[in-house]
């Protein structure tokens, strides 16, 4: 948990809501703990939902970022940190 969340402490993110874009599993229980860890709050975002719902809960909870599985998806708007958790297995990885 500390390593998965170094980037958001690394980066003085603190007290920023972050999305999480993942099916129920490891993955998922990962990054929250891990975004709560470095003192954010998680955003649950059901993955089966329209892509128009899910980009308005993130508009209207200002979200500074998503953490989801593999690259970043076409629908999620450019001012939205994308954080691929394939990737955080391997090694700590920037938002892109």
């Amino acid at each position: 948990i500390q390593q998965s969340s170094q980037y958001f402490l690394s980066q003085n993110i603190t007290s920023s809501r972050i999305g999480i874009f993942l099916p129920n599993g490891y993955e998922a229980a990962l990054a929250i703990y891990s975004v709560l860890y470095s003192g954010n709050t998680y955003v649950p975002l059901n993955i089966s939902d329209p892509t128009e719902r899910i980009s308005y809960i993130l508009e209207n909870v200002d979200a500074y970022g998503v953490i989801g599985i593999g690259d970043r998806p076409l629908w999620l708007k450019d001012h939205y940190a994308w954080l691929d958790m394939s990737k955080e297995a391997q090694k700590p990885q920037e938002f892109n």
